[in-house]
């Protein structure tokens, strides 16, 4: 039986071992098969030495598109930029979350799944008005129950912490928010991550107290951020607190955005051989390619000039989040018998300098272009070149 679709001359990518090799992929009913000697196929591809990857994973994009006012149409913004897996980032909690799965992931090519917030609104738009974080709101009950009516879509819980929303109210958000997550495990028995944002901490909270709570597996977003506290010392370094919390298995996001990482962050991070485990875009509508946030390829492309190895970038995008949200079955891998989700990379050469928010620049020779899309093994994006 012949291949509906045959991926030549590529430099195949593991993304779980970044190792790459020169080769083929095939696909067969929506799906990735071996290769056969002889075998033809219906359409073939010839991407000329890119890149062929598993379909990148954007696992911080507010993609609540038809129920919110910051959300962007995840197939505009992402499929072109080579994702095919998309994770909203806790736009909405238990009040307002079937307006997001029956308006925005029913209608999506796009994979797309979600993190609940933990305050009963979630992010849901931009209007001065924070979510909750006292803890009384938090209601386990009707979080737990839209879990259970979502639970291939809601991979794991939101919260955000900075000054501005704590409010005096110190650690007990995380704490609480931790105790549902507990739950959730335990009535259901699958891992639900935390996910916790942070800047510019109230003066009775400091990084190394949120590390401390948060167990193997959870997020910490925003590393590279500018406000209050920082993962750096007084001398540069990445702070201990923070290095030991990566060992122990706390992930470290890039989570983008526009005012939340900077190129002197960026460079001292590789300086210090410290590297984010995810990058994602924290993208919103209003930056909807804007830069200095633009979409997950800016994100890429800016960590990429300030000293970050192509390889590592492509493994936080794919194998890295795939895992971290229980989604290796589907996503993250190109392995045989899996959905045919790739996307094929050029890492092309250039003379381009990158701004950011806070007023630095740095230099670029190189960047990453999307040149072809395929989801469920169907093309729907493609370089005209290509």
């Amino acid at each position: 039986m012949a291949y509906d679709l045959k991926i030549v001359n590529g430099r195949v990518v593991d993304a779980r071992t970044k190792q790459v090799r020169e080769g083929s992929v095939c696909i067969r009913g929506g799906k990735l098969v071996k290769e056969q000697p002889g075998e033809e196929a219906v359409f073939t591809v010839d991407v000329g030495g890119n890149f062929v990857l598993p379909g990148v994973v954007d696992e911080h994009v507010h993609i609540d598109y038809h129920n919110s006012n910051i959300g962007l149409n995840a197939d505009l913004v992402c499929l072109p930029m080579g994702v095919t897996t998309a994770v909203d980032p806790g736009s909405t909690g238990w009040t307002n979350f079937d307006g997001y799965y029956f308006s925005n992931v029913l209608r999506y090519k796009t994979h797309a799944y979600a993190y609940l917030h933990v305050s009963p609104h979630g992010v849901f738009a931009l209007n001065g008005s924070p979510e909750s974080s006292d803890p009384k709101d938090y209601n386990e009950e009707q979080i737990l129950k839209k879990v259970m009516q979502f639970p291939d879509v809601i991979r794991g819980l939101k919260l955000r912490m900075n000054e501005a929303i704590l409010k005096g109210r110190g650690l007990a958000p995380l704490e609480r928010a931790l105790e549902i997550a507990a739950r959730l495990e335990q009535e259901t028995g699958r891992r639900y991550l935390l996910e916790v944002h942070f800047d510019n901490l109230p003066a009775d909270v400091r990084i190394a107290d949120i590390l401390d709570r948060l167990r193997a597996g959870d997020i910490l977003l925003h590393v590279f951020q500018m406000k209050g506290e920082t993962i750096f010392d007084a001398d540069g370094q990445v702070k201990e607190a923070v290095k030991m919390a990566q060992e122990r298995g706390i992930l470290m996001d890039d989570a983008h955005g526009r005012m939340l990482w900077s190129f002197d962050h960026l460079k001292k991070a590789v300086a210090c051989g410290f590297m984010p485990d995810i990058i994602s875009s924290d993208v919103v509508h209003p930056c909807e390619y804007m830069p200095p946030a633009c979409n997950l390829l800016h994100a890429m492309n800016v960590n990429l000039a300030a000293g970050m190895q192509p390889l590592d970038i492509l493994q936080a995008v794919t194998y890295n989040p795939a895992k971290a949200l229980g989604l290796l079955d589907c996503a993250g891998t190109l392995e045989e018998g899996k959905p045919a989700d790739i996307c094929i990379m050029k890492l092309a050469d250039c003379e381009k300098t990158y701004q950011d928010w806070w007023g630095g620049s740095c230099s670029a020779k190189q960047v990453f272009v999307p040149m072809m899309t395929i989801v469920d093994g169907e093309i729907v994006y493609r370089q005209t070149w290509m």
